[in-house]
């Protein structure tokens, strides 16, 4: 793991990988899934183990006897571990450290997290430009300076795509994918060290050692993997350990005084050599199996998950392509039942059409006998209809029922008289009456009556040259008074 590039040496470019080799059918598993089961692998520098939990309980343990540096022999050993220790699940994760596994320290803008992940993204972009399409991960480290300093984890996504396809074939799932400094900070937090001191934390890793300076609180300030183990080379491991807490003092002005050997003594004397001025050098034996009951421990939802954002990503792309599926099917099924109900419906209208065509000389006669008696029907209605169109409409009753609400009890009529006069003289009118009263009396009753008319719906227009107001002479009858004979004339309904 890279996170200090000015204390390592360049590694020699890796060999280009084989084709992963197609899984023979006798190592293919049944799927069989149980709830429960999860299948933790650490393949760290060329060593391979695996371990079985279930139910939060550790169960079988696995070692690859042979190193494993290619994904061709990480198949085989997958394909012996899971005939050895007979997993049933599907859920599986891996913590993972080889040479197409890159870790790189960048610096990103301070001033806000947006800034500083759309700068990583840009590296990214530029990256990918430059070499390949990666699997990544940003972590941020805690140094404790202003700047913010992130650890890149880069992985081809070739290597990851193979890697994850040898999975595939025998039916697990990849949940989680890790490097071995993540388990180093799960371990930090069960060891006795003091509440407000850095710790240097120092463990095999296969072939190579994984050096971790963190915080008590598990937050990593820079980690490194190098080419040495300790029981091989305990003096380099030494030298490589003091060059750490050197580099942790003048970049980050921490001083460490606790240092951890988790791969046993085989460093110890190299290590107190070297490092002047520890307070404490202890060594505790941790092995890939206590990495992985580690890594099981660590919450589903743990922030550094190379797979993570990939898998949301799949996961999405899956979701839409069910949801489309599903669309596609339903749709599918609409145009079947449309099609079936379309036949159902033609096979009615054919059975009703040849019921039809059965009744056809009836229903002929039938039409025929109400054709004969609609024209009758017709012809009568035109009877009626001229008839009532030569029937003048009923004006003078009309007229003669408004004039008797209209008169007041001091006029009476005498003559009464309503023609038509054609249709374009239309209604005229002729009337002759009394009315008792002096001549001012009577011709204050005459010119009311005058007045009704006039605004009377009927329209009635009087013939000012025809209208008289005459004294009747005394007649000689005793209480009887004077009384004035008028006569009005005009028409009626004019337009």
């Amino acid at each position: 793991m890279i996170s200090a590039p000015s204390l390592l040496q360049p590694a020699p470019a890796p060999a280009p990988l084989p084709p992963a080799a197609a899984v023979p059918a006798s190592l293919r598993r049944r799927p069989r899934r149980r709830s429960g089961d999860t299948l933790g692998l650490a393949w760290i520098g060329g060593a391979f183990d695996a371990a079985v939990f279930h139910r939060q309980q550790p169960g079988g343990r696995w070692a690859s006897p042979e190193p494993v540096l290619t994904l061709d022999q990480f198949a085989r050993a997958l394909s012996a571990a899971l005939d050895a220790l007979a997993f049933a699940g599907s859920e599986t994760f891996l913590v993972l450290e080889h040479d197409e596994f890159v870790h790189q320290s960048e610096v990103a803008p301070a001033f806000s997290e947006e800034a500083a992940q759309a700068y990583l993204k840009g590296w990214i972009q530029r990256y990918e430009r430059e070499h390949e399409r990666v699997v990544w991960l940003g972590e941020r480290m805690h140094t404790g300076r202003q700047d913010s300093s992130y650890v890149l984890h880069l992985l081809p996504y070739s290597f990851y795509d193979r890697l994850n396809h040898l999975l595939l074939d025998r039916h697990l799932d990849l949940t989680r994918l890790l490097p071995l400094a993540v388990p180093l900070q799960a371990v930090l937090g069960t060891l006795p060290v003091p509440p407000d001191r850095p710790v240097l934390l120092a463990a095999a890793a296969g072939s190579g050692t994984m050096i971790l300076v963190a915080r008590p609180a598990g937050e990593s300030v820079f980690s490194r993997l190098i080419r040495a183990s300790g029981p091989a080379e305990p003096a380099r491991v030494g030298a490589e350990i003091n060059r750490s807490l050197l580099y942790a003092k003048q970049q980050f002005g921490i001083a460490v005084e606790h240092v951890w050997l988790l791969s046993g003594d085989a460093v110890a004397a190299e290590t107190r050599a070297r490092c002047r001025g520890l307070q404490e050098l202890a060594c505790r034996e941790l092995t890939p199996a206590d990495w992985l009951q580690a890594i099981f421990r660590l919450p589903a939802k743990h922030p550094v998950n190379l797979v993570a954002g990939y898998l949301r990503r799949h996961r999405r792309q899956e979701f839409i392509r069910r949801v489309l599926m599903a669309a596609c099917w339903l749709a599918l099924v609409v145009a079947a039942l449309d099609a079936y109900t379309r036949r159902e419906s033609e096979r009615a209208e054919r059975a009703r059409f040849a019921t039809l065509s059965a009744r056809a000389p009836a229903l002929l006669a039938e039409h025929a006998r109400l054709a004969a008696r609609s024209a009758e029907l017709d012809r009568s209605q035109a009877l009626v209809q001229a008839l009532a169109a030569g029937r003048l409409p009923p004006v003078p009753s009309s007229f003669l029922r408004f004039l008797t609400a209209q008169l007041p009890p001091e006029v009476r009529l005498s003559v009464y008289t309503v023609k038509f006069d054609g249709p374009q003289a239309g209604w005229s009118f002729h009337l002759e009456g009394t009315a008792d009263g002096d001549e001012e009396a009577g011709g204050d009753l005459v010119g009311a009556l005058e007045q009704r008319l006039a605004r009377s719906p009927l329209r009635v227009r009087l013939n000012n040259g025809a209208r008289s107001l005459a004294p009747l002479p005394p007649t000689g009858t005793p209480g009887s008074g004077p009384a004035q004979r008028f006569i009005l004339e005009g028409v009626l309904l004019e337009n």
